[in-house]
């Protein structure tokens, strides 16, 4: 359980139903007698009589914030381990992480014991790592099912040999939630709270501004000179990087929420040529000031970028002192330039108005990332954004990142075949250009 004080609601009502009438009647020699002294009943433990003697109790309820004490079992159940208090808590969801693996040291015997867990599909770490990062889910049988029939359901009753007369939309448990009361929930709780609360997925299709097909891929060659798009071929493009505006976004945490907050490091080259974007780095953690000035130097020195940029605010607050004195020290050759947030109706643009801008380049397929920056797709196909507000945790990675959009403004895509017309070229550089009379859109 995500708290000890759930856990222990949880096995009151396993002990009362080990002193019920039904109980008594099945299985007399079970029935919990707190007065025999091989039956213990407490608020986180209950033994009742056994075959065999044992240290450990028949059943021990702990909490995310109990002290891990040993003991070994055949079942581990975990039922909730992340709730509505830790979901935007990347501090606490680590911990989740941490107490599952000690847990893994507590099996009598690891090949045959039973582990369950039971749970709402929760945004942030703990999922991210259980389901993706981690590779256990290739060990797991899984069933992640929503409130309405579709594939998932149906897999999952072929699975066990069963199929449903019902369609795909229909609710699955019309006896507690038909389709008018999920309906009303929906519209109460919103399609995102729902998408994870009752579908358990991450977003609906329809609600998600990113898709993953949408970010192209490419490889950095081992000279790290050039972007290679493609295959090792004759078919594959290679950009020199040295041609490219590369551009350093710093966006630090200011410290006032310390269990959510990470600073983030985003670095992209921008080809004016072809209207590719792409991101070089991708970085966030925690960090005291003096560490995250070392990581700027160290990506500055790396992809020997022009322009390092932190957010205006935070800037003035955490950075500037330190990074203009080591700057000096270490003969940094970059321009700092401050990113403010661009101006809205209520005199400054919103984070998720921010990250919408992304929304463009991306699907016109105009930004390339690696197989590393993982991170920062996952954070775009799964964020929120309700009137310009992000719902849920704090999108870092992307948000450095969607500051980068002020470097793009007024750079079309170009089309595949070159311009016939020289003037329309924009890298024209030198020579007198004169005004294209009768030509209304070239400016």
């Amino acid at each position: 359980m995500s708290a000890r004080a759930i856990a222990q609601e949880t096995l009151n009502v396993v002990q009362k139903t080990f002193q019920s009438d039904a109980m008594r009647h099945f299985f007399p020699d079970r029935v919990l007698d707190p007065h025999h002294p091989d039956m213990v009943s407490t608020r986180d433990k209950l033994t009742i009589k056994r075959p065999q003697h044992w240290r450990e109790p028949s059943v021990k309820a702990l909490g995310i914030d109990s002290t891990m004490i040993g003991g070994h079992f055949t079942y581990q159940i975990f039922d909730d381990l992340i709730d509505s208090t830790m979901k935007d808590s990347i501090i606490q969801q680590e911990k989740v992480i941490s107490f599952f693996r000690d847990a893994t040291n507590m099996f009598v015997d690891m090949e045959n014991d039973v582990r369950l867990v039971i749970g709402t599909l929760w945004e942030g770490e703990f999922y991210d790592w259980l389901l993706y990062r981690s590779g256990l889910a290739e060990h797991y049988e899984k069933l992640v099912v929503g409130c309405y029939v579709d594939q998932r359901y149906r897999d999952f009753l072929a699975g066990i040999g069963k199929a449903t007369s019902l369609a795909d939309g229909d609710p699955i448990w019309p006896d507690q939630f038909s389709k008018k009361t999920l309906d009303f929930i929906k519209l109460e709780e919103g399609p995102a709270t729902f998408s994870r609360q009752f579908l358990n997925i991450p977003s609906e299709d329809d609600y998600q501004r990113f898709r993953k097909e949408d970010f192209r891929e490419y490889q950095i060659t081992d000279d790290y000179k050039y972007a290679q798009i493609g295959k090792n071929d004759e078919y594959s493009t290679k950009i020199p990087i040295s041609r490219m505006l590369r551009v350093m976004v710093i966006d630090p945490a200011t410290g006032e929420h310390k269990k959510t907050d990470e600073s983030a490091i985003n670095v992209t080259g921008f080809d004016r040529a072809t209207g590719k974007i792409f991101v070089l780095e991708d970085w966030a953690s925690r960090v005291l000031p003096h560490a995250l000035i070392d990581r700027i130097f160290e990506f500055a020195e790396k992809w020997d970028v022009q322009y390092v940029c932190p957010e205006d605010i935070s800037y003035q607050k955490t950075l500037k002192h330190y990074l203009l004195q080591e700057k000096a020290k270490r003969g940094g050759r970059f321009i700092v330039r401050p990113v403010k947030p661009e101006s809205g109706s209520r005199g400054g643009m919103s984070k998720g108005s921010r990250i919408e801008g992304l929304e463009p380049f991306v699907r016109a397929g105009q930004i390339h990332v690696r197989k590393e920056h993982s991170k920062l797709v996952r954070e775009a196909l799964e964020v929120n954004i309700v009137r310009g507000k992000v719902q849920g945790k704090s999108p870092n990675r992307l948000d450095a990142f969607a500051y980068q959009t002020q470097f793009w403004r007024g750079m079309v895509v170009p089309e595949e075949e070159k311009d016939d017309i020289e003037f329309w070229n924009p890298l024209r550089r030198g020579g007198r250009q004169s005004r294209s009379y009768g030509l209304a859109c070239a400016t």
